[in-house]
């Protein structure tokens, strides 16, 4: 099936390529060298060792530019030998043996750069595919096995009445070298063929008869570029009159192709695979305009010349042309480059000249804001949510904790006569705040009572005053292993006459102490 395939492939491509394309012909050798891959070689095209000559010739047609056929005739020889192999059962078989054969085969070749060349003197690759016949005669030896198990199989071998000929597909790739001043090429090629026979080398039964057998060349060419007349290019215009030798036209054009049809020879075309108009030297102009596509900048919209093929577009309609418009999309005055007067915080400093346009704030900053009102603007102000001093750098004045704690610790609450109930609660809060601000503070609170009870009450009563305090401190979050606190009744009161005096005796004081 697949050998019928490329046979059917090129002979589908020649009927289609070989009418319009006459290029020269090619006649040259093949100097290289043969292997295989069957039941005696291992399939590892690197076995240089069982390598052997190869020598042929070939004549090859050019289809066209990047197509051509070509017709090659072989003989070589193929070996293989285990006894010298690295596997360790191979060499107890001791298997060897030499193929003759001849290959006549057909093939085509695709040069995907040709396209790119304008002149010859390059190096060109190639891929080739194509079908052929082989004739060969095989030589197996047997004479080393030690294996008893294989000397039936070995017969059925020696026995077995297989085709020596075959119709083998063959497909690789090559690169050659095409002289610019001189008719000659050089160029080197490999390719593999696969023959549709498990007796290439002589060995199935005693093998391994379900995998076929293949061969493959590595060649070098030499050939020999020759016309048949003196229309290199074949295009009926003899070269001394053709202004393109070398590539086939029509005679319209004194032998140059038009390529994209739009009747302008390629070689003065400046668009030679597009059509064009002639106006335009051969280059299209899908919008119309008069400017050729490969210099227009808008090629789908029809503009002007001076633009550079771009219509005048102004979208917002503001009178400025897109291109130098700022906002495009906005229509503007132009004293103001086309972008409107927006101020999106609303705090009376444009966008344009607030240098913070999202965040409402005060001309004197530019439009940026001062949170805390300070006079230091936020991005300035190292505390710029509690209002503070330029001299530090907008944070309040710094104070000295003692300090702090020696004033609270000079003041004290009092209570009305025979009460344990709070009634003003500012300076628990003072305390509580200086407290949580600072961990490292502990505090000692003492409790006192008058004289107008019995001893035993005045201490139960001193007593309930200094745990209320306590108790108010640890329900704003102050730790009670941070407190502790003392109850001294009347032993310290003094003996007032006045209600001032004696009120003073009716108090809870509190000493703030750094650990």
């Amino acid at each position: 099936m697949v050998r019928q395939a490329v046979i059917t492939s090129l002979v589908m491509l020649t009927t289609c390529l070989l009418p319009g394309q006459s290029l020269p012909w090619e006649a040259g050798i093949l100097l290289g060298s043969a292997n295989s891959a069957g039941d005696v070689v291992a399939p590892k095209w690197g076995q240089l060792r069982n390598s052997r000559p190869a020598t042929g010739i070939f004549l090859r047609y050019h289809l066209h530019d990047q197509f051509s056929a070509r017709f090659n005739a072989f003989y070589g020889r193929l070996r293989g030998d285990e006894y010298n192999s690295n596997v360790a059962w191979r060499r107890q078989r001791g298997f060897q043996f030499t193929t003759d054969m001849a290959e006549f085969s057909l093939q085509a070749e695709w040069r995907p750069l040709a396209a790119f060349y304008a002149t010859p003197g390059r190096f060109s690759p190639y891929i080739f595919a194509g079908a052929g016949l082989l004739h060969f005669k095989a030589h197996p030896d047997f004479s080393r096995n030690k294996y008893d198990a294989l000397f039936k199989l070995i017969e059925d071998d020696r026995q077995a009445n297989y085709a020596n000929t075959r119709f083998p597909w063959l497909l690789g790739l090559g690169v050659d070298y095409r002289h610019d001043q001189r008719p000659w090429l050089l160029g080197i090629e490999a390719g593999i063929r696969r023959p549709y026979t498990d007796y290439l080398d002589g060995v199935s039964l005693s093998g391994n008869p379900r995998k076929k057998d293949w061969y493959g060349l590595v060649l070098l060419t030499a050939a020999w570029r020759f016309s048949l007349s003196n229309d290199a290019d074949g295009d009926g215009i003899a070269d001394d009159d053709d202004e393109c030798p070398n590539v086939a036209g029509l005679a319209v054009y004194n032998g140059c192709p038009d390529t994209d049809r739009d009747q302008i020879a390629d070689p003065f075309d400046d668009c030679p695979m597009l059509a064009g108009l002639p106006a335009l030297n051969g280059c299209p102009d899908t919008d119309g305009d008069g400017v050729a596509d490969p210099y227009d900048e808008c090629p789908d919209q029809a503009g002007e010349a001076i633009r550079n093929g771009c219509p005048f577009v102004d979208t917002d309609g503001d009178g400025l042309e897109d291109q130098v418009d700022k906002c495009p999309e906005l229509a503007g005055p132009i004293e103001r480059n086309g972008c409107p007067e927006i101020d999106t915080d609303r705090d009376g400093v444009l966008d344009d000249e607030d240098r913070c346009p999202t965040a409402y704030g005060l001309p004197i900053f530019n439009g940026c804001p001062d949170t805390d009102g300070d006079g230091i603007e936020d991005a300035k102000d190292h505390c710029p949510t509690i209002f503070g001093v330029y001299a530090n750098h907008g944070c309040p004045e710094a104070y000295d904790a003692s300090e702090a704690a020696a004033e609270l610790s000079r003041q004290y609450l009092l209570f009305a006569p025979g009460s344990a109930d709070l009634e003003k609660y500012a300076l628990l809060d003072r305390i509580a705040e200086f407290m949580r601000d600072n961990s490292d503070f502990r505090l000692v609170l003492e409790g006192f009572a008058d004289t107008a009870e019995s001893p035993q009450a005045n201490d139960q009563l001193s007593r309930l005053r200094v745990l209320n305090c306590l108790r108010y401190l640890e329900r704003q979050g102050i730790a009670t292993s941070r407190m502790r606190y003392l109850s001294h009744g009347a032993r310290y009161a003094f003996n007032g006459n006045t209600d001032e005096e004696r009120q003073f005796n009716r108090r809870v004081e509190f000493k703030l102490m750094d650990d």
